[in-house]
């Protein structure tokens, strides 16, 4: 029955009856949300623009505004550029495992509910990416179970971990791009 949107200027609304009826809830940020997702009733995140997330411990009654930053080592004009990326998406396996991806391939985990978030992502570079900015951005992310997931965005690429994010590695899709040819 519990449903929530977020939106533009920091939007969220929360339905209590299966979307029959919207609640403004005041998030509290002023950019774009673009994901939200609840660990249970009460605890859930959403991310957005310039690095933005917030999180709620009530249900949505009140959130707290936060920034997600990187904790990779970056040149100074990697750092410059990176510093506030955009937050596609937020995902929880459990009450403790989450992950956020977005802009720059930027990949992040959390093991603690989102107290801290770790950097994942530094295993791509080499994976024919010589550089933290030239990791595609990723648009979605989903795990079976805190080792085995999937991170998708642009370009078709998606990368696959089998141990928790330690190390991430691209796959090559297997569809047809309706011509006839691979």
């Amino acid at each position: 029955q519990h449903g929530w949107i977020v939106g533009e200027d920091g939007l969220i609304l929360h339905s209590d009856d299966g979307g029959k009826t919207w609640a403004k809830q005041i998030s509290g940020a002023t950019v774009y949300l673009f994901s939200i997702d609840f660990i249970d009733a009460k605890r859930g995140w959403a991310v957005g623009d310039k690095a933005t997330a917030v999180h709620t411990e009530d249900g949505g009654k009140t959130w707290s505004l936060s920034k997600i930053g990187s904790d990779q080592k970056l040149s100074a004009d990697e750092a410059l550029l990176a510093q506030e990326p955009v937050l596609y998406s937020v995902r929880f396996l459990d009450q403790q495992n989450g992950w956020i991806v977005g802009e720059f391939g930027n990949i992040w985990h959390t093991t603690d509910g989102g107290t801290s978030w770790r950097t994942q992502q530094e295993t791509l570079i080499g994976e024919g990416f010589y550089d933290a900015l030239d990791i595609p951005t990723f648009f979605g992310a989903a795990f079976s179970d805190t080792q085995n997931g999937v991170v998708a965005g642009l370009e078709t690429k998606i990368a696959r971990t089998r141990d928790g994010g330690t190390k991430w590695k691209f796959e090559e899709l297997g569809f047809k791009d309706g011509t006839g040819d691979p």
